[in-house]
């Protein structure tokens, strides 16, 4: 073998020589012999192009990538065993730019770097052949006839259906790379297809600008047009949607929607005069909760609700940050969760469905764009948009803590343009992803690996201070740690990721720690600066993310100690502490002297204040006790109580030592009486106002004989007012007092009842019925027209038990939070407790109002009275 030029060696020991003149001789290392010949054969295209062999490398894809001398470079498959030619091309900008390769190199994060003669370094990105471009070929039948992509649909049969503006509609076979036109199916005189949908039997339903609904049957060929769409309102079909029971709905731009049922084959029309709050839509959608949704331009999102048969309108408020950001809605979808996503005019919505609430996000968030087109999920739950200013990858399950939730495509990485169309999108059974825009349609998969992660590397490349490098013993790309002058104590890094597909894009954040609690937003900038920094040991942590907005988890690091000035040192801090300590002894010690002796006479004047105070506190508690034996004696006996009614409990537990809560009895003419009251307060100033009450009940009922519930509360809250001249008199006086007051006549076994802001209670087994009072209380300085409260007369059965009680225990702070026992917990204590008696009922009333007290003090006084018929 003569005039070799490259030799490499793969994983097998197999050596591939590369020689000038007789291609690629194949060496195996282990035998010593040689085992097969690759050179040019002009009879097989597939064959290597070219004899003049000078570089060899392979590829992580096992793709063995040769260089030749005027040909380009030949990529060899293993298992093909066959040759593909790459060269210059003058037509492809983006190719190779010299067809004489001297080298190859294949780096870590998947670029392959190609040096040439005379044509300096080539380098090939494979991520940016992720988006495949479908356009108008030049002077080609077999090609799209406009690149305007307005509707898109890969049928049943994997054919593709675009949709184009004054194109028409066409149909390819991406396996054979064949067109078909359809021009009866877009006979308006602009030939625009705005909209398409293929339905469970196969149709394929053409949406037109300005010449309706038109259907076509694959099998037989048919075209069908529909009369209801010749009107110019409703010619122009923005969108077809079938929903879940294979019935149509048809989005007009100027019409409503037209509700298409297939099995009677009739149309139903929605419009303002039906529903609908705008005329121009855009979209329909069906939810995981068989709800159709309806995007509007201007409108903002008609909801029909499939259980009501009613509309449901959601738009934007400007007073409410809360509601859609833009009444023109442009796309919908549903997310596995269940909420709803909206693509508007301006933002991007998520809709929670339980609160109605919308949660926004702009430009200022990480859109390239605030216009949404289109709204598409990949299998791990990312949202795909298209924009009129690229395509956004967003992660809604991302807290966003590295500000990169939303991933930007433009051109640079193989889109057709920026600006893409609304409609124009479709998601097929594979997950592949189709985009129509104004230069024709992307497609593309976002499962595949041409999204994989490749984290580039980062690296501190320069240290400066005050603009200038500073020179170091080793350059800054190796230190690990430096040691700073208090006097240096001010400096900037620069930084660089090792990503060179679009450097622009590549971010960076970073954090000093022991200055920055948290990590600065991420950006393009590639510095960073401090000054005046305190003496101490820092260090600096930079990550950087590639053009995907993948973020790498080990950055560059680097430790800096800032020695300090020596009177910020620890020795120096030492001195001045003993300095300050005996200086503090000393005067600790002279005032110690002097207080001791102020102390002496302050105690002897403590002393004596607290005599008085302590005789003074017990006479008030002496007087207080008394007024509690006083209060007590004129409480009705519970012995006549329970007399009269044998089956009952008196739970009584005032918060202080007197009450504020009391309870009544009487008879009166047959008919017994019991009431339970809430004076205004608790303590002296309840046990005033109770003693006034107790003393009214008396004259009411036993002295003028009024015994019906109603007229003896209408009694007793004159009573209060005139004895506390409320209203009148410059005190001003408004206590008053809840009050729950029954009359039951035992012969006729029924019970009357009324109450100011009591409720009573009646339970039989678990039946529970709770009889509301009137909602104003008795007394107080209350002007206007004279209340009446209601009297409510309640037939008693067998097994009957009724409940008065003040509001104390409900209010009863406590349990493991510490919260209030709640009116809730306290009615269904009181159904579990219906198959004990009523003295057990007490009991375990008090039990479970101790326990879930604990520690916490008693907040009011506590009366439950409960009888049972």
């Amino acid at each position: 073998i003569n005039k070799i030029r490259t030799l490499y060696k793969d994983e097998n020991g197999i050596l591939l020589i590369g020689t000038y003149g007789k291609g690629i001789q194949l060496f195996d290392t282990h035998t010593n012999t040689f085992i097969q010949n690759f050179h040019h054969t002009g009879s097989d295209p597939h064959s290597l192009s070219n004899n003049r062999v000078l570089s060899i490398n392979k590829d992580r894809n096992t793709i063995f990538w040769i260089g030749t001398f005027g040909n380009g470079i030949d990529l060899y498959s293993k298992k093909t065993g066959l040759f593909q030619n790459i060269s210059y091309d003058e037509k492809n900008s983006n190719g190779l730019n010299n067809n004489s390769i001297h080298c190859i190199y294949h780096d870590n994060a998947g670029a392959t770097w190609v040096g040439t003669e005379g044509g300096g370094v080539n380098v090939y990105f494979p991520s940016t052949g992720r988006f495949r471009d479908i356009r108008k070929r030049d002077n080609s039948e077999n090609s799209l006839k406009s690149n305007t992509v307005f509707a898109v649909l890969q049928d049943r049969d994997s054919l593709l259906w675009i949709g184009t503006d004054k194109g028409g509609l066409s149909t390819l076979d991406l396996q054979n790379d064949t067109y078909r036109q359809y021009p009866k199916l877009s006979t308006a005189t602009n030939n625009s297809i705005l909209s398409l949908c293929e339905d469970s039997d196969g149709i394929i339903w053409v949406g037109t600008y300005g010449n309706g609904l038109n259907s076509y049957d694959k099998k037989t060929g048919k075209v069908t047009s529909y009369k209801e769409f010749q009107s110019v309102d409703a010619a122009t079909i923005i969108n077809i949607f079938q929903d879940t029971h294979k019935n149509l709905w048809v989005a007009t731009y100027g019409g409503g929607i037209y509700f298409y049922d297939k099995s009677t084959k009739q149309f139903k029309h929605y419009s303002k005069e039906k529903g609908l709050n705008c005329d121009k839509t855009y979209l329909t959608f069906e939810d995981s909760r068989h709800n159709i949704w309806i995007g509007t331009d201007g409108g903002g999102l008609n909801k029909s609700d499939a259980a009501k048969k009613t509309f449901v309108y959601y738009t934007h408020d400007e007073k409410n940050k809360n509601s859609i950001s833009s009444n023109t809605v442009l796309s919908i979808n549903e997310d596995a969760t269940g909420n709803m996503w909206f693509g508007t005019q301006y933002g991007l919505n998520k809709m929670n469905p339980a609160t109605g609430q919308f949660t926004s996000f702009f430009e200022k968030d990480g859109l390239p764009n605030d216009v949404i087109y289109c709204l598409m999920f990949d299998k791990k739950g990312n949202i795909w948009m298209s924009t009129n200013k690229g395509v956004s990858k967003f992660n809604p399950n991302t807290e966003n803590e590295n500000g990169d939730a939303f991933i930007n495509f433009d051109a640079n990485d193989g889109l057709q343009g920026l600006e893409f169309n609304q409609g124009a999108y479709f998601k097929n059974k594979k997950g592949e992803l189709f985009l129509g825009g104004v230069n024709g349609l992307n497609v593309f998969n976002p499962n595949l690996s041409q999204f994989d992660k490749n984290i580039p590397p980062v690296h501190i490349i320069s240290f400066k201070r005050s603009g200038k490098e500073v020179e170091l013993d080793t350059l800054i790309y190796d230190k690990k740690y430096i040691e700073l002058s208090w006097r240096d104590n001010f400096f900037s890094f620069d930084f660089a990721a090792l990503d060179y597909q679009m450097p622009g894009k590549n971010k960076y954040k970073y954090k000093l720690e022991g200055v920055d609690a948290d990590w600065s937003q991420p950006s393009t900038q590639r510095y960073a600066s401090y000054t005046q920094l305190s003496g101490g040991t820092y260090i600096f942590k930079v990550l950087a993310a590639n053009n995907n907005g993948e973020w790498g988890k080990n950055g560059a690091t680097l430790i800096i100690h800032i020695t300090p000035p020596f009177w910020k040192t620890n020795w120096f801090y030492a001195v001045c502490i003993l300095l300050a300590i005996a200086g503090l002894w000393g005067f600790f010690r002279y005032r110690t002297r002097a207080i001791k002796r102020e102390n002496k006479i302050l105690e002897e004047k403590v002393e004596e204040r607290t005599i008085e105070l302590a005789q003074k506190n017990k006479d008030i508690t002496s007087s207080i006790e008394y007024a509690k034996r006083i209060q007590l004696a004129i409480l009705p006996p519970l012995e006549l109580i329970y007399k009269h009614f044998r089956k009952s409990f008196i739970l009584y537990k005032p918060k202080d030592i007197v009450s504020g809560d009391f309870y009544w009895f009487g008879s009166k003419e047959g008919k017994n009486i019991i009431a339970v009251v809430d004076c205004t307060g608790h303590g002296v100033p309840g046990a005033f106002m109770s003693m006034i009450g107790h003393n009214l009940l008396n004259q009411i009922v036993s002295e003028d004989g009024i015994t019906t519930p109603n007229a003896i509360l209408i009694a007793l809250h004159h009573g209060i007012q005139s004895a506390l001249r409320q209203g009148t008199n410059a005190v001003g006086t408004s206590d008053g007092m809840d009050v729950v007051i029954c009359t039951v006549d035992a012969h006729n076994n029924e019970l009357q009842y009324a109450g100011a802001f009591r409720p009573l209670l009646i339970i039989n087994e678990t039946n529970f019925r709770k009889i509301e009072s009137d909602k104003f209380p008795i007394g107080g300085a209350q002007f206007g027209a004279e209340q009446q409260f209601t009297n409510h007369t309640i037939p008693l059965t067998k097994g009957d038990t009724i409940y008065l009680t003040s509001d104390g225990y409900a209010d009863q702070f406590g349990g493991e939070k510490g919260r209030k026992f709640m009116v809730k917990r306290f009615y269904e204590l009181l159904v579990s407790i219906q198959h004990q008696d009523m003295q057990e009922q007490a009991l375990t009333l008090n039990q479970t109002f101790e326990s879930w007290r604990g520690e916490i003090a008693q907040v009011d006084d506590i009366l439950v009275i409960g009888i049972r018929f």
